[in-house]
């Protein structure tokens, strides 16, 4: 079982549990026995207590030697286990992120393919945007090279792109169709806040903000709870740490992803931190 930051490659076909409802293996087309895998693809999409029962349901499969393969993205270490301690010595997690240097030799591989040569800076760039994120990477590519350098096909001679313009309206493309992913988030989770018993201290309101404020570096490797209890503290004295963790603990649930919806945020329990994905 393993989750993932990026792109999936091709596979078998997979299972699609937004509706898991704790389902025998047969209801759900999971092979019982056999020496093939199964795979379950956008396990984040999951509420946390669909999790937690598919959690507690991989341990029969595993009595039966079904082997499942997971798919999805989280960001708490061995949040299976975590969630069900049975399964402790049944699954191995592994985490697939990218490096700046495997980065770069994507770009590098895709221009020799292209007889394309695209300049230093602009990959350097285009690198720090991505966040560790192939998937990303490979959309600023198509747009740079395709919608702003007119290159569909291999070039017969090396062709340069150098024009930073020409990066700058690609990243601002790529960041204009996140638009709306972000807006529909603000949207779900100011109106899950609203739904809510009104809380004098408004917890909910300036814990977001916090976020929101935070950089990009805390929110990518972990923005802790003690700095956003500092922040939200210093402006609200009546809140409370014990309080602002029950908070962070719902902010999947507000963003309602068993609807399909991409996360944006999520808490990361086991080392006490809120992050943002990167879609």
């Amino acid at each position: 079982m393993y989750h993932r930051r990026g792109a999936v490659g091709k596979g078998r076909p997979f299972l699609c549990l937004h509706r898991y409802h704790r389902l025998t293996a047969a209801e759900i087309g999971v092979d019982v026995v056999g020496d093939e895998s199964d795979l379950i693809e956008d396990f984040h999409y999951l509420d946390l207590e669909t999790r937690a029962k598919l959690a507690f349901d991989l341990k029969t499969f595993w009595d039966y030697n079904c082997k499942v393969i997971i798919i999805g993205v989280w960001t708490q270490t061995n949040l299976l286990t975590y969630m069900n301690p049975d399964l402790t010595g049944r699954i191995e997690e592994i985490s697939i992120e990218w490096t700046d240097d495997e980065l770069r030799q994507v770009i590098d591989n895709g221009s020799q393919a292209l007889k394309i040569q695209i300049d230093d800076n602009i990959k350097n760039d285009m690198i720090c945007d991505s966040f560790g994120n192939v998937g990303i990477l490979q959309s600023l590519l198509l747009r740079l090279v395709e919608d702003e350098a007119g290159i569909e096909e291999t070039q017969d001679f090396n062709t340069p792109i150098v024009n930073p313009v020409f990066y700058d309206n690609a990243a601002k493309g790529y960041a204009n169709q996140l638009d709306g992913l972000y807006q529909q988030f603000a949207q779900t989770f100011s109106t899950g806040i609203r739904q809510r018993k009104k809380k004098s201290t408004g917890i909910y309101a300036l814990s977001m903000e916090a976020i929101v404020n935070a950089t990009d570096r805390q929110l990518m490797k972990g923005f802790s709870r003690n700095d956003i209890y500092t922040i939200t503290n210093g402006k609200e004295p009546r809140i409370k740490k014990g309080n602002l963790k029950s908070v962070l603990k719902k902010l999947v649930e507000l963003q309602r992803p068993e609807t399909g919806r991409s996360l944006v945020i999520s808490y990361d329990e086991s080392i006490d931190s809120v992050f943002a994905f990167c879609n």
